[in-house]
């Protein structure tokens, strides 16, 4: 079984979802996935990572995202 996202999955990071729910974020230019939520600013929605409330920058800004898997059972 492929652990790996298929690259179809991700998904431009500007249909990620605005109602607070968590998905996975990916930074192509520093290739990261982390868990992340969008978070309304005065200036518009901005990803959020959930572990620590960082806020990306301009530079760090994740490219795509994609639902997060199911929950082991």
């Amino acid at each position: 079984m492929n652990s790996k996202p298929l690259e179809s999955d991700w998904r431009p990071i500007e249909t990620a979802p605005e109602d607070g729910e968590c998905f996975l974020a990916y930074n192509r230019t520093y290739g990261r996935v982390a868990i992340a939520r969008m978070i309304e600013f005065s200036f518009g929605f901005r990803p959020v990572r959930k572990e620590d409330g960082y806020q990306y920058g301009l530079d760090d800004t994740p490219t795509h995202w994609q639902p997060l898997p199911e929950p082991p059972k």
